[in-house]
């Protein structure tokens, strides 16, 4: 199987967020409290992470 490592665009912001959040909830969570994986969940917004790729 073959793959290509591309940049992030904007496009891509929604999923990122997405992939992320979801491993803060499921693979996290298990060595963090429910406010500790909140705070950091909203950093990586889907706006959070276009701000990211912008930069």
């Amino acid at each position: 199987m073959g793959y290509s490592i591309r940049p992030a665009t904007m496009d891509d912001a929604a999923e990122i967020s997405c992939v992320v959040r979801s491993a803060l909830h499921e693979s996290n969570a298990r060595d963090y409290g429910p406010e500790t994986i909140a705070r950091v969940a909203r950093g990586f917004t889907p706006d959070g992470i276009a701000a990211t790729i912008l930069t």
